[in-house]
């Protein structure tokens, strides 16, 4: 009885610590409308001159799991669209991947926003990355509450207990970002993320904090020499990204 009681008051602290409580609250969010087409996606393509084998290839999934290879170079200079990007990125990112129903929207000095949703797999890479158990061992350190308990209760098992609740509740929902792209040399950029939103459920800065820190580290170790990039000048204006520079000739998968 004593260990009942014992978890239904961590279940009931951790609900209120992550302010995560309602289920609307979490299945309905702001979408970035972007409303592009096949003709977008062929015109993107071509802008870049990659040859793709695959457009798959250069998922989400696979770009994190390294499942592919960047050969040659071939020189760009090209505005890209918030229709044409959305219509890369969620041809991409489809049916069995680690997000879907990906839209991109730029906007004036280098801001832009983007929405779409987490598939129960991309739950499963967090857990496994290790950034669901930052995200929990930071609300563990930031409630009082959760404190109170982590002095009789083991601190692994309690973290072990907020990153799985995390996980039940992120799985198949709706994300928002609003932030800032801007580069810093040929192969580096900066994020600065301003808004990001789980549902309609705002996250604290101390989470927005460890997402931005891995989606530069993410994003700057694919944009490196190796791969064929270089970046001379990196822009958003009018709407629309404007890019100048390098991008690999050639995309393909690797099967593993």
């Amino acid at each position: 009885m004593k260990k009942l009681v014992k978890f239904l008051i961590v279940v009931i602290v951790i609900v209120v610590a992550i302010g995560l409580g309602f289920n609307y609250m979490l299945n309905t969010g702001k979408e970035v409308a972007v409303d592009w087409s096949d003709k977008d996606y062929n015109v993107a393509i071509s802008k870049t001159q990659i040859e793709i084998d695959d457009i798959k290839s250069v998922s989400i999934e696979n770009l994190f799991d390294n499942k592919f290879s960047a050969n040659g170079k071939v020189v760009i200079e090209e505005h890209f669209s918030s229709e044409e990007m959305s219509a890369l990125i969620s041809s991409a990112n489809h049916e069995g991947q680690l997000i879907n129903e990906v839209n991109l929207k730029f906007g004036q000095n280098n801001d832009g926003e983007t929405s779409f949703k987490i598939s129960d797999k991309f739950v499963d890479f967090l857990k496994d990355s290790g950034i669901l158990e930052d995200i929990a061992r930071q609300e563990i350190e930031n409630n009082s509450f959760i404190s109170i308990l982590a002095a009789t209760e083991s601190p692994r098992d309690l973290t072990a207990h907020v990153t799985n609740y995390i996980a039940s509740i992120a799985n198949n929902k709706p994300v928002y970002a609003r932030g800032y792209l801007s580069r810093t040399s040929d192969n580096t950029v900066s994020i600065d993320i301003s808004e990001l939103k789980v549902g309609r459920v705002a996250m604290p800065e101390r989470v927005v904090a460890i997402v931005e820190r891995e989606v530069v580290i993410f994003v700057n170790s694919l944009i490196t020499s190796q791969n064929g990039f270089t970046i001379e000048e990196l822009r958003i204006e009018d709407g629309k990204l404007y890019y100048k520079g390098t991008l690999p000739a050639e995309i393909k998968g690797i099967a593993r």
